[in-house]
């Protein structure tokens, strides 16, 4: 009898954990919340053919060289909702293979060889930021490289909080439109 009793608990259990699964899926995650931010603004996605013609310094060059089929940029605003914000500039560079993805991101990754430029602050609707690329992470999806720069807009986030800022960035879905 007790063997009935906790494979019927053992079920129960189960489908518990099955339908709370279900709805906790149906409720869209906000990728900012582990952070404590949420997102405050969002530049349209800007898409083009002609990588090479928004970089410079050698990452440019890799690009050319390397056949880049296409680029989308963003910048996003977050925020803390307490007086802290920071921009985050991210952008999608695909390749054919994934060969030269990784020879761009090679390049990408050393300070001092050039950058992806950022759309302008206004396209956020927030003042031109200078980035840096010290708060700076990529990704690797498939033949796609993802980069995100963070620098703070208001307050003080901080220089982990703003490394944790893009390695979030870095995450997110390739815009449409």
């Amino acid at each position: 009898m007790a063997t009935g009793g906790g494979l019927l608990t053992a079920g129960a259990l189960a489908t518990v954990v099955v339908v709370g699964a279900s709805v906790a899926s149906s409720e869209p995650a906000d990728p900012w919340a582990d952070l404590g931010l949420r997102q405050t603004a969002a530049a349209a996605p800007q898409t083009g053919q002609d990588c090479a013609a928004v970089m410079f310094g050698e990452v440019r060059q890799v690009a050319a060289d390397r056949a880049c089929r296409s680029i989308t940029r963003t910048l996003l605003v977050v925020s803390d909702g307490k007086g802290t914000s920071a921009a985050v500039a991210v952008s999608w560079v695909e390749f054919g293979q994934r060969r030269d993805a990784r020879e761009f991101r090679r390049v990408e990754d050393v300070h001092g060889t050039g950058d992806i430029t950022p759309l302008p602050g206004a396209t956020a609707g927030v003042r031109d930021v200078a980035f840096s690329a010290l708060h700076y992470t990529s990704a690797l999806n498939a033949s796609t490289v993802i980069v995100a720069e963070a620098e703070p807009l208001e307050g003080a986030p901080g220089d982990d909080l703003l490394r944790e800022i893009t390695g979030v960035a870095v995450l997110l879905d390739r815009p449409t439109g």
